[in-house]
């Protein structure tokens, strides 16, 4: 449904808000006498959701290159621009993406290698780009994940042979099995 309004010549300043989209605000510049047509579509706060995410490896140990894998779904009837963005550790990993209505994307951001025992939470974020959004163009959030993993230690790897078999082995004075 449109909306017809008078209003004087000169600059004007229009915001446009529904609940349940991101506001829009813009300027537009009107001469007397003349009409001018201006439509807009806004952009659901929800337009893209986070159906899962997971890491791989899912146990990783010190120097495993991390992967976080994705899929994102875009809710909406029209084409939207999002992105991911994953952050950790101090660090942030963004990618971009175009996303055709009701449609999903699926893929990984590299969180790269760890150098220690820990645990690490990554709090990835399904984002929008709003262009006229009325605190300035950029990018909004529309759904949110947090996931925690433990980066191990890597363990070295023992096999004992003895002849006769049958002998029972204890390492570290702990009984760990017969050969």
């Amino acid at each position: 449904m449109a909306l017809t309004v008078k209003v004087d010549p000169g600059k004007h300043t229009i915001r446009i808000t529904k609940s349940g989209y991101f506001p829009i605000k813009f300027d537009v510049t009107v001469e007397a006498g003349k009409t001018y047509n201006i439509s807009k579509t806004l952009i659901p706060t929800d337009a893209l959701i986070i159906e899962w995410t997971r890491i791989d490896p899912s146990e990783p140990k010190i120097g495993d290159r991390v992967r976080l894998h994705y899929s994102i779904r875009n809710r909406t009837n029209i084409n939207v621009r999002g992105r991911i963005k994953a952050t950790f550790d101090g660090q942030t990993r963004t990618y971009e993406f175009t996303l055709s209505p009701n449609r999903n994307i699926v893929g990984s951001v590299d969180l790269g290698t760890f150098n220690s025992v820990k645990s690490v939470t990554v709090i990835a974020e399904a984002q929008v780009y709003v262009e006229e959004h009325e605190r300035g163009a950029g990018w909004y959030t529309t759904d949110r994940k947090t996931i925690t993993f433990t980066v191990k230690e890597r363990k070295a790897t023992i096999t004992i042979t003895t002849s006769p078999s049958g002998a029972s082995v204890y390492i570290d004075g702990r009984y760990v099995g017969t050969t």
